[in-house]
């Protein structure tokens, strides 16, 4: 009968306060035998550390974006944070952020133009960028995909938007991502029943 050990990583990430997040990172060790059920042998806290959000410039953001820095971007009634994050971190882990994500819900999820019902951040979709692809200080050259500082600046980023009032996005991670709670602009489907 062989035996093998199988380490993989999880971790929580919990709001303790408007300003502050605490993460919290796991390894599983699970034993799997041959012709038997893996059994899991160990879970243990390998960083617990908090996350505090700062008060930031978009100008600052623009910069942090360019240079790859991994983080946070918080929008909080009109104010821009931001804080250091690990590269591997996904805002949709805070339950409470993600339950209350509005754009799944909301009639102006289209690209038509405000006047219409549509919504800014939508029609930035399209130009939002790989934040794996090359950045470079000039513009395109033919033939290459290289990201422009004027790329980052018309790509989709929560500080362009005014209204936004609570919202968080992550920023150089593996998978980048917008979760807004709180929106001006938010008109909710009307109840089929």
């Amino acid at each position: 009968m062989t035996e093998k050990d199988k380490k993989s990583f999880t971790y929580d990430l919990v709001r303790k306060s408007n300003f502050e997040i605490e993460l919290k990172r796991y390894c599983k060790i699970v034993q799997y035998r041959k012709n038997a059920v893996p059994v899991t042998k160990s879970i243990e806290l390998v960083e617990d550390q908090i996350l505090k959000f700062e008060p930031i410039t978009e100008e600052e953001i623009i910069k942090k974006r360019y240079k790859k820095e991994s983080g946070i971007i918080m929008i909080f009634f009109g104010q821009l944070f931001y804080t250091k994050a690990p590269k591997y971190i996904k805002i949709s882990k805070m339950d409470e952020l993600l339950r209350g994500h509005l754009c799944r819900n909301c009639m102006k999820l289209s690209a038509k133009s405000d006047e219409e019902g549509g919504c800014q951040k939508v029609r930035d979709w399209p130009i939002k960028f790989n934040p794996r692809s090359i950045i470079d200080d000039e513009e395109n050259p033919p033939l290459q995909s290289k990201i422009t500082k004027r790329d980052i600046i018309e790509s989709m980023r929560i500080e362009k938007y005014p209204f936004l009032k609570f919202a968080m996005e992550s920023i150089n991670t593996t998978l980048p991502e917008i979760l807004i709670t709180d929106c001006n602009n938010f008109c909710k489907y009307p109840a089929l029943f």
